[in-house]
């Protein structure tokens, strides 16, 4: 038997999927949106922060601006 925390988890996994898929079609701005969601419904969730970060620094390359990006970002 599934319990609803593991069937909670999959349909997370399912939407990191499609928020993974959308990043890689161009459509950063709806990948972010989506995995902002999930963030705020799996709060710290480390595979959801990584791609949020992945489909900032796509956006951020498609608009030109990965160095400001990185500057926000990281700190040395």
């Amino acid at each position: 038997m599934i319990t609803q925390t593991a069937a909670a988890s999959t349909d997370m996994s399912g939407l990191r999927d499609l928020a993974q898929s959308l990043g890689l079609e161009g459509r950063t701005k709806d990948a972010r949106l989506l995995l902002e969601h999930l963030d705020s419904l799996q709060f710290g969730n480390v595979e959801t922060l990584r791609q949020l970060v992945r489909a900032g620094r796509r956006g951020a390359d498609a608009e030109g601006h990965r160095e400001d990006f990185d500057s926000q970002v990281c700190c040395d």
